[in-house]
């Protein structure tokens, strides 16, 4: 609509979203099955990179700069979205993947759909605010307009040179529309980065605190059967029958409460 570009040639430069899809296929399942929450991040990462790269555009933008933040769009959606939905359905019984997949899909949907809303809200608001805000300056008393640099085409002494002046102002306003969308869809993916990031924390301090419970489990165990004791500052095991083989437990203070509670 900015450019009058005929539809085969946006078809084209569109396309390499897709390319952009299908280069991920090539490394998402390495990366879902290694770390799914870091590829999560990363992609939301490279989404909020793009998306804040097109709000650089303006009229004067190349075909290049849309088909490299388009492919990069692609990319950062596929390794995004591929481990979120393996792993919502991870830890799902058999029974309950048909319901679970009817759940994700509708918030899927649901949350899209409220995306988009948002998006074209806040892209025809900032297009009639900015077209009402340019309009300001077409006026006689501008200076600017009585320049001999001014376009003969934008004669707003006539008809026609006041509608193609309107259909220019158009032009920028919509511009300054698209820019202000990149900009939400590039704030949005920030915002949904730390909450990777702190799911990531929460599975590492999950993962060290079900390591300290097991070793204050053997060190309990150790208790009961009568196998650990204290020599000086610290807490040794007797592995043997007529302990002949002790071991240093590495963690004392695990093993101290367990103490504690034997007393």
């Amino acid at each position: 609509m900015l450019f009058r570009s005929p539809d085969s040639a946006i078809g084209l430069l569109l396309a390499s979203r897709g390319v952009g899809n299908w280069t991920a296929f090539l490394v998402i399942s390495q990366l879902t099955r290694i770390a799914p929450r870091t590829s999560i991040a990363a992609g939301l990462g490279l989404q909020a990179f793009s998306a804040w790269s097109m709000a650089q555009f303006d009229i004067n933008l190349t075909p290049f700069d849309i088909v490299w933040t388009n492919w990069m769009q692609g990319f950062g959606q596929s390794i995004t979205f591929t481990p979120m939905t393996v792993m919502a359905f991870a830890t799902l019984p058999r029974h309950q993947i048909t319901e679970g997949s009817g759940i994700f899909t509708l918030m899927r949907n649901f949350g899209s759909s409220l995306f988009i809303s948002i998006t074209v809200v806040t892209l025809i608001r900032s297009t009639k605010l900015s077209y009402a805000s340019l309009t300001e300056f077409v006026t006689p008393y501008n200076k600017l307009m009585l320049m001999p640099s001014w376009p003969d085409a934008w004669d707003v002494e006539t008809t026609r040179g006041l509608m193609r002046l309107a259909n220019e102002v158009q032009r920028q306003a919509s511009m300054i529309g698209y820019v202000n969308s990149f900009y939400l869809l590039s704030m949005t993916a920030v915002v949904a980065m730390p909450l990777a990031v702190l799911i990531i924390g929460l599975c590492v301090l999950f993962f060290l605190i079900r390591l300290r419970g097991l070793a204050a489990q053997r060190a309990l165990q150790a208790l009961v059967v009568g196998q650990v004791d204290v020599v000086g500052d610290l807490v040794v095991a007797d592995r043997g029958d007529h302990g002949d083989s002790l071991s240093v437990v590495d963690d004392v203070s695990v093993v101290d409460w367990c103490l504690r509670f034997r007393s």
